[in-house]
């Protein structure tokens, strides 16, 4: 659970494709703010971190990327691992409730 939950508020995590695999499972998302997607996830499920790409059409998404890791440090600022990677893994969660 994050420090600061309120970090985090803007944004989703959505699933949009997932399989397992030998070694985990890969999945595919879109990371949303205020309902606009801006990030394409993507986890390949072999112990590795995620991959983010630009949506179709998001020139700034390496600033989204910013704001989002950004976020992910205010939620987490005790942690010593990559604080988005976690945020990500939170999003998933609750997006799953």
């Amino acid at each position: 659970m994050p420090t600061n939950v309120t970090a985090l508020e803007e944004y989703a995590l959505k699933i949009t494709f997932s399989r397992n695999t030998r070694e985990g499972s890969w999945w595919e998302g879109k990371l949303y703010k205020n309902g606009k997607a801006i990030l394409e996830v993507e986890n390949r499920g072999d112990g590795g971190c995620n991959y983010y790409n630009g949506v179709k059409g998001n020139t700034s998404w390496g600033k989204d990327l910013r704001e989002f890791s950004q976020a992910s440090e205010n939620a987490y600022p005790n942690e010593q691992y990559i604080q988005h990677e976690i945020a990500i893994s939170f999003l998933d969660i609750i997006g799953n409730l």
